[in-house]
């Protein structure tokens, strides 16, 4: 069965497309541009910002502006805590036994035109922009995502954050779903919840959730490869998140919890 690889260039990532490429048939990774998305993000949550505050939106603007660049602070951080934690001293980056392509976003035509010639029976996706109608069509078997939170509970962006939050910790975990049109709404293959110990925290909890679920992932190609999928249907129960401010960070910390 010939498998396609859609991800960005983040050592969570690299992590997750590498141990596929061990183990099953990838005929290509292609990888969405992370610094175009950054950007991106950035427009599309000043653009909200302005339009739920309105003048009190411009007035604040400046404060907001800081809330997003200390968020990028945090998120350099993260990455290169992932990469110790994954890789440790060993070599970093993408296997180079298959062939890679760069794309700026993970919808365009030069996207939809390498999978055409590709030619997936599946592809796998951990963590890129929302896929569009266009590229869900062309694999024949669908489209597999990892999603570090536990579906319909977590839906949406910093799974392992929200859970600690809401002191959940009965639901950090990851989720393997078929994607649909919608924001993580999709039939349900596998979950793997993890132990959640004293001495984690948001960033070990995610590292944790990425090498259970790719775990998990290998394990749904196998179910596809084997025709024996078990689809679990969402229900409407759930809420979807967003990346947190650094005041919900701060309110997690005073709280003294991880």
């Amino acid at each position: 069965m010939r498998v396609v690889i859609l991800i960005r260039l983040s050592p969570a990532q690299v992590y997750f497309s590498n141990e596929i490429v061990k183990k099953k048939d990838v005929v290509g990774v292609i990888v969405e541009s992370l610094a175009a998305n950054r950007f991106g993000v950035f427009i599309r949550k000043i653009k909200k910002h302005m339009q739920k505050w309105s003048i009190l939106g411009l007035i604040t603007l400046p404060i907001k502006i800081i809330d997003l660049a200390l968020i990028q602070l945090r998120s350099s951080y993260f990455y290169k805590a992932q990469k110790e934690f994954l890789f440790g001293k060993g070599r970093y980056g993408l296997n180079k036994s298959v062939p890679h392509y760069k794309v700026k976003n993970i919808n365009d035509k030069k996207t939809k035109s390498i999978l055409k010639k590709l030619k997936p029976d599946l592809i796998v996706v951990f963590g890129t922009s929302i896929i569009k109608s266009p590229v869900i069509m062309i694999p024949k078997k669908g489209i597999l995502n990892l999603h570090s939170g536990i579906v319909p509970l977590y839906r949406g962006s910093r799974s392992e954050f929200w859970a600690l939050y809401n002191k959940d910790l009965k639901n950090v975990g990851s989720s393997v779903f078929l994607i649909n049109e919608g924001l993580d709404t999709g039939d349900v293959l596998l979950k793997k919840r993890i132990n959640v110990t004293k001495e984690d925290n948001e960033l070990t909890l995610r590292c944790k959730n990425v090498v259970e679920g790719t775990k998990s992932m290998i394990n749904a190609i196998s179910m596809v490869e084997k025709g024996k999928i078990r689809r679990e249907k969402q229900k409407d129960a759930g809420k979807s998140y967003s990346t947190p401010s650094m005041l919900d960070y701060l309110q997690l910390w005073l709280r003294g919890k991880r």
